[in-house]
């Protein structure tokens, strides 16, 4: 089973950016994903990867409060660095990354409560 942090490294390395880059932007998109789904929903996946509560909880502290509920992904993902193309890429690894840990059903349960997410996955 893969955690978190070795996803955060893959992304970082895959887009050469800074891991701390990586973790607050793969972070963000997590505590997006929680504001939108919600705690059950959300538990099932911090159940299945390591470190996934964690992180998004990190996030809600560092990108102030309810960021992932009040910003787009995009703005999220710009305002921890990255430009268009990069956020986009680590978004779609990251949704990719979740599917393949979790199953796709659960993915899809989780992108039904956040459809602006779902142009992430492939």
């Amino acid at each position: 089973m893969a955690d978190i942090q070795s996803f955060v490294q893959q992304a970082a390395q895959s887009l050469s950016i800074d891991e701390s880059v990586s973790r607050s932007a793969t972070g963000g998109l997590l505590e997006m994903v929680q504001q939108r789904a919600g705690d059950d929903l959300f538990s099932q996946v911090a159940d299945k990867i390591p470190g996934v509560g964690a992180l998004a909880s990190e996030a809600h502290s560092l990108l102030g409060g309810n960021a992932g509920a009040a910003l787009s992904a995009m703005a999220l993902l710009k305002q921890t660095g990255l430009d268009s193309d990069q956020g986009t890429k680590l978004a779609m690894m990251l949704f990719e990354f979740i599917k393949n840990n979790v199953g796709p059903e659960l993915t899809d349960q989780l992108l039904d409560k956040a459809p602006e997410l779902r142009k992430y996955l492939g």
